[in-house]
C-alpha cells in the first residue's frame, strides 16, 4: 500500500524536502543569532519554496525550467528590497549615519538561500553543499573575533562538511 503513494518522484521530493529544511535552519540560525530580521522561518520558507518551485518546474516541463528560475529570482528580489525598506521603516537607518543602507547583507542571504533552495529542486547536491558551506564559513569569518559564538558556528560549520562528504553524488 505504501508503494503506492511512494514512486520514485515523491522520494526524490521527500529527500529535496528534508535537505531544504536543514539548510534552512542552519544558515536561518547564524541570522537569527545575530539578531537579523530574517531568521530560521524565512531561510527555510525561501529555499523549501524555490526547491518547490524548481522541482515542479524540472518536472512539469524539462525542456524549458529556466522560465520558473527566471521570476523565482525576480520574486526573491523583491522579498530582499522588502527586508531593506522595513529597516528604513523601523527607523534603524537614521540612528549612526543617514547614508547608511541596512540589512543589504540580510537581503543578499535571503537571495543566496533562494539560490541553494534552486539547486537542491535540480539535484545538483554538489552545488548545495558548496554554496551552503561558503556561507556558514563566511559567517564563521565574520565571528572569528566574538569569542562567546565561536564555539557554536565551527559545530555547525563541521556539520556541514560531514554534510557534504554524505551527500556527494557521481
Amino acid at each position: 500500500m505504501v508503494e503506492a503513494f511512494l514512486g520514485v518522484h515523491e522520494i526524490d521530493f521527500l529527500i529535496d524536502i528534508s535537505i531544504s529544511l536543514i539548510a534552512g535552519v542552519l544558515i536561518g540560525a547564524e541570522r537569527e543569532s545575530r539578531g537579523k530580521p530574517a531568521g530560521i522561518s524565512t531561510h527555510s520558507f525561501v529555499i523549501g519554496g524555490s526547491m518547490i518551485f524548481t522541482y515542479l518546474s524540472a518536472l512539469v516541463d524539462p525542456n524549458s525550467t529556466s522560465r520558473i528560475a527566471a521570476q523565482l529570482i525576480t520574486g526573491i528580489g523583491f522579498l530582499g528590497a522588502g527586508v531593506i525598506l522595513k529597516g528604513e521603516v523601523d527607523g534603524k537607518i537614521g540612528e549612526a549615519d543617514s547614508n547608511k543602507v541596512i540589512n543589504l547583507t540580510t537581503a543578499a542571504s535571503i537571495w543566496f538561500s533562494a539560490a541553494i533552495g534552486m539547486a537542491i529542486g535540480f539535484n545538483y547536491y554538489f552545488v548545495f553543499c558548496g554554496n551552503s558551506l561558503d556561507r556558514l564559513c563566511s559567517a564563521c569569518a565574520t565571528y572569528s573575533k566574538h569569542k562567546e559564538k565561536e564555539p557554536i558556528f565551527r559545530h555547525m560549520r563541521m556539520m556541514i562538511i560531514n554534510k557534504h562528504l554524505f551527500f556527494k553524488r557521481s
